[in-house]
């Protein structure tokens, strides 16, 4: 989980009431959030978690349980929104509705939906796992495709650089090929994701010059 506390865990389970201990928070299911079998009954099922995730913490740790769980199958949007159906009329279901509209289960990173999200608040739209083309057809993806330019986003969280220099060789060759086709290349990294008011700017002047010329 990323953007949630994991020094008191929530925990549902029959009470009647909710109980705030140094290790947790106990409190009743909801009951119009389905539940899930488990060896400790009763549990929310994935889709209602994510959305007691935006309820219990925001829009940003939803959003990145959300992308992952789309990512790999492990729920559909179909169910994340028949879970969201049942809180209309709770207080903080605007954070719902925020998860749902950004949840991407393109995103293949925490990092990528970060980034993603950093960008889309600075009123941008993008295009997750955008395809490189240049006369010869697609040769490979960046993470984040600004539209409307030629600038791609790439989050660095040097996890594929552990897996050697066949790795590294590869990335250098897609963007050099990608250079060669007019694209303009972003590396951002955690620490940067961290310092919006020196990403933001960075970005941004990336963008204008990146930006695509007028048609006609």
């Amino acid at each position: 989980m990323y953007g949630v506390r994991t020094d008191r865990a929530d925990l549902v389970r029959p009470v009647h009431r909710e109980v705030l201990t140094e290790l947790c928070r106990i409190r009743e299911p909801c009951p119009s959030l389905r539940e899930a079998h488990s060896p400790v009954d009763p549990a929310h099922d994935l889709a209602a978690a994510i959305v007691q995730t935006a309820l219990d913490h925001g829009h940003l740790a939803a959003t990145v349980a959300a992308d992952h769980a789309l990512h790999h199958g492990l729920v559909t949007r179909d169910q994340i929104v028949a879970a969201a159906e049942c809180t209309i009329g709770w207080p903080d279901t605007g954070r719902v509705r925020t998860t749902l509209a950004l949840a991407d289960g393109r995103a293949e990173s925490v990092g990528e939906t970060r980034l993603r999200l950093f960008v889309v608040a600075l009123g941008w739209r993008v295009t997750p796992q955008t395809p490189l083309q240049d006369r010869w057809g697609t040769f490979g993806y960046g993470d984040l495709g600004v539209d409307g330019t030629r600038l791609v986003l790439e989050f660095d969280g040097r996890v594929k650089y552990g897996e050697g220099g066949e790795v590294v060789w590869k990335e250098k060759r897609r963007e050099d090929r990608g250079r060669r086709a007019g694209y303009l290349f972003e590396r951002v990294i955690w620490s940067e994701l961290a310092a919006p008011s020196v990403l933001g700017p960075r970005l941004m002047a990336a963008r204008t010059s990146a930006a695509l010329p007028p048609a006609g």
